[in-house]
């Protein structure tokens, strides 16, 4: 194993604008690819605490998103070991005039808060990107950040890196775009956003969603929008929603870019249910688990008294009480075809809108 003492040579700062796990994430993927071969023990948890001095849980997140580019491998027995056998072996290559050149990478643009749904969405990137024999590379942004800093973090030539972003920036695509970047985004961006789009199909989900609660006997629906209304997808459902429960109850909660979609979910309960609708929809499942909470707070029984449907699939909703129910998102393809895209020569449809799937479990019954 290289010597610790490589450690030296990086500069964690906190008057720096990027998050110290983003920095020291930086460091080590640096590290990585210049000083270990596949297979090298990496260095434990307790030597970067002592050499960095941040915390375990930076340190824990900063392991824990180069596990996932697929460069470490995390076992507990063991140890952690570098595994980079896949990270450059049968790239994908593309011609510019009589050069053939290998593309290496694909970076991932992902804004840096909380989200089941990044998380889900960016370990399916990196599992589709491994297939291809390339490297993932994470790009955080920040609430509040110059959209610049996140560009300059790029290195890598438009022949050797493609992009894509989890939730399309208008900024940074016609930065790349304007630079010869190949770019694709998944899910919500701008309705003016000009790149190419792999998204779930925000219009059936609810068309989905309602034709299962209609199924059970509900005819008074709302539709809880706990999501960014400017969002493309978001306002796709309140207008399929509005066009086929025209009577349905619409309770916008105003959240705004970066705001916790469950507290602003969960202080618009009172609005909602003031209605007494016997189905609630949500935009995302965050809004589903405040409105799970509000009811047995209030004694509202679930789905005795109002059936709830998120929307999203993430991992915890089966665990909520009761489990809940939900459309997904087709996770797997959605990687899948963002990460062919990449790579086709012409893309004849700019928005490739995939089916959502209905997950039944123990938030919705039939009207009582």
């Amino acid at each position: 194993m290289p010597s610790i003492e490589l450690l030296d040579k990086y500069i964690i700062d906190r008057r720096r604008g990027l998050p110290l796990h983003a920095q020291l994430q930086q460091a080590l993927r640096k590290l990585l690819d210049e000083n270990f071969n596949d297979g090298d023990a990496f260095f434990t948890e307790t030597e970067l605490l002592d050499r960095f001095g941040v915390s375990r849980a930076t340190v824990r997140q900063a392991m824990g998103e180069l596990s996932r580019e697929g460069l470490l491998l995390r076992r507990p027995s063991i140890g952690t070991v570098v595994t980079k056998a896949n990270q450059k072996t049968n790239n994908s290559s593309t011609t510019r005039g009589n050069k053939t050149v290998s593309a290496e990478s694909v970076g991932v643009f992902v804004p840096d808060y909380q989200s089941e749904f990044a998380s889900l969405l960016l370990q399916n990137v990196v599992e589709q990107c491994r297939t291809k024999g390339v490297t993932v590379c994470t790009y955080y942004t920040h609430r509040g950040q110059d959209l610049r800093q996140a560009y300059l973090q790029i290195t890598r030539p438009p022949e050797e890196e493609r992009f894509i972003f989890l939730y399309g920036s208008i900024e940074l695509y016609d930065a790349l775009h304007d630079s010869g970047y190949r770019t694709v985004a998944l899910e919500s961006p701008a309705a003016e956003y000009g790149g190419l789009v792999v998204e779930t199909d925000a219009g059936m989900a609810v068309q989905i969603g309602v034709d299962y609660l209609k199924s059970l006997g509900h005819r008074n629906i709302a539709l809880l929008v706990n999501e960014p209304a400017e969002s493309r997808s978001v306002q796709l459902k309140i207008d399929r929603f509005a066009q086929i429960v025209p009577a349905g109850k619409l309770v916008m909660c105003g959240t705004q870019n970066w705001e916790n979609s469950y507290d602003a979910a969960y202080s618009h309960m009172a609005e909602l249910w003031d209605g007494k609708p016997s189905a609630v929809m949500t935009t995302s499942d965050p809004g589903a688990w405040a409105a799970l909470r509000w009811f047995a707070e209030n004694d509202v029984r679930v789905p005795q008294d109002v059936s709830v449907l998120g929307f999203e699939d993430a991992k915890s909703s089966r665990f909520m009480n009761p489990a809940l129910s939900t459309i997904a998102h087709p996770y797997f393809e959605l990687a899948r075809r963002a990460v062919e895209t990449l790579w086709q020569d012409h893309v004849d449809i700019r928005h490739q809108a995939l089916v959502p799937k209905l997950i039944v479990r123990a938030t919705t019954g039939h009207v009582s």
